[in-house]
C-alpha cells in the first residue's frame, strides 16, 4: 500500500522524533559526536553512516545546544542539523 506524503505527515502516522545530524568535514569516523549525544545530550544514537561528504547521525530528540555549541567551537565541524524534514533511513 503507497501513503500520500500528506497521509504520513499526519500526527497518528508518526514514531518517535528523531533528528539527522548531517556532518560534512569529519576525517574520521565521528566517535566523539556520538559520544557527546549519548552522555551529555543522554539520547540515543540510531545510525552513523558514511555520506559523500561526511557522515550522517540519526538521534531520539534531544537540546541539541551543546552539541552544536562543541561542533562548532571545539571539533570546528561544519554540521547541518535536520529537525522538521520527514526522515527515512533504509536499514541493511
Amino acid at each position: 500500500m503507497a501513503y500520500t506524503r500528506a497521509e504520513l505527515e499526519q500526527r497518528h502516522a508518526r514514531g518517535t522524533k528523531r533528528f539527522l545530524l548531517d556532518v560534512d568535514n569529519c576525517e574520521g569516523e565521528p566517535c566523539h559526536v556520538e559520544a557527546c549525544l549519548r552522555m551529555i545530550a543522554k539520547t540515543e544514537v540510531h545510525c552513523c553512516r558514511r555520506t559523500v561528504s561526511g557522515w550522517a547521525i540519526v538521534f531520539d530528540a534531544c537540546d541539541t545546544r551543546e552539541l552544536l555549541k562543541r561542533c562548532k567551537d571545539e571539533w570546528k565541524l561544519e554540521v547541518d542539523l535536520q529537525r522538521d524534514s520527514m526522515l527515512f533511513v533504509e536499514q541493511f
